[in-house]
């Protein structure tokens, strides 16, 4: 960022948040991205033994509620949680076939994720809009939904002016 400060070049950036992000991780999908990015069959098969046939109930006021199935969503709280949810979103970047390879400096748009969250860099507004686009498709297909309310957009420039 501070050399294109530097050499008064904008760049654009995409603070991408999504709602509610582990509890709506599509389980069938993450599943095949399991095995998209090569994790064993095996493995692939104890995954899917600890995320189906799920059951909740609830505690309020001393009282459980009925057993209701959980069909969507990666366990809060659970040791696998975080890494399902970075595979997850491991593919969905992996989708983004916008310019690939290089760094911002010889390329249009650049991605950077860590945990839950994704900034999406780039030199001009347009190649944005298409990675944006391009990784927004690729993570509803997982049951990820950007939060329009929380995602951010941001131009580092010199300039005074505003789009």
């Amino acid at each position: 960022m501070e050399n294109y400060y530097e050499y008064n070049v904008d760049l654009h950036l995409l603070f991408v948040d999504f709602k509610q992000a582990y509890d709506n991780v599509d389980r069938k999908e993450l599943l095949k991205a399991l095995v998209k990015v090569g994790i064993p069959k095996k493995l692939v098969r104890l995954v899917k033994m600890t995320l189906m046939n799920t059951t909740c109930r609830v505690k309020l006021a001393n009282s459980l509620s009925q057993e209701f199935f959980v069909e969507n969503g990666l366990r809060q709280g659970g040791p696998l949680a975080p890494l399902l949810f970075n595979i997850a979103l491991e593919v969905a970047i992996r989708s983004i076939r916008t310019n690939p390879g290089g760094t911002i400096y010889n390329r249009l748009s650049q991605h950077l994720a860590y945990a839950d969250n994704v900034v999406i860099a780039a030199r001009i507004q347009a190649a944005l809009k298409g990675t944006f686009q391009e990784f927004e498709g690729a993570a509803y297909e997982l049951g990820l939904k950007v939060n329009e309310d929380k995602t951010v957009y941001m131009k580092s420039s010199r300039e005074d002016k505003e789009e």
